[in-house]
């Protein structure tokens, strides 16, 4: 049975808003990784945050994401040792080589133990920028004492970091993983709108 025309013309419009619509859909992109994709995730080595000696200090580390796209996933080789099970994780842009006011934070446990992970999804954050150089610090609890350890990627990656508070300007990063949602391309969105745009011209035509 062939189909008239405008019926045809419909059901192709409609496949092609439904294919581009489905495209449209939100994709986490991985848009910065040094974790090795198998165990070991990351050396079996690092800086510790928190309480030591009765010495208080933060660790940091810095990425350059790949692509723009809103924060989605966070991992990273955080692992509790001792105290408050929770680690303050906070983003900020760098400026002048070192943190700048934090854009997001948030609180969570650290990893368990050496091996596992600490990670973080459909986080929901702000925009990151393609290009842009981010601090990620880890901040642990100053009551009670409280120590963890971040440990150093094993994929050779190289940037500044702040190791149980001392800067350096180009060492071994300590081991993490960026997520985002990117934005789909305005030429996409147009030939979606145009296609639906299209199904309901013709369909007002037939009525």
């Amino acid at each position: 049975m062939r189909l008239p025309k405008t019926k045809l013309a419909v059901l192709v419009l409609a496949s092609l808003a439904a294919a581009q619509i489905s495209r449209l859909a939100p994709a986490a992109t991985v848009v910065f990784n040094n974790l090795s994709a198998t165990t070991p995730y990351y050396q079996n080595a690092g800086n510790w945050l928190g309480t030591l000696a009765n010495q208080y200090e933060i660790t940091a580390t810095t990425f350059t994401p790949s692509a723009s796209g809103q924060l989605d996933e966070l991992t990273l080789g955080l692992i509790y040792q001792s105290g408050a099970n929770s680690v303050t994780l906070r983003l900020s842009p760098d400026s002048g080589g070192l943190p700048s006011a934090a854009i997001w934070q948030t609180s969570v446990p650290p990893a368990p133990a050496y091996g596992s992970l600490l990670s973080l999804t459909s986080i929901g954050g702000p925009t990151l920028n393609a290009g842009q150089l981010y601090w990620l610090e880890g901040i642990a609890p100053v009551t009670p004492a409280t120590l963890h350890g971040w440990y150093t990627n094993n994929q050779g990656d190289m940037g500044p970091v702040i190791a149980s508070g001392n800067y350096y300007a180009n060492i071994q990063r300590f081991s993490l993983r960026v997520g985002v949602i990117t934005v789909p391309e305005p030429a996409t969105c147009s030939l979606t709108t145009v296609s639906v745009f299209g199904v309901a011209m013709i369909r007002r035509r037939r009525a």
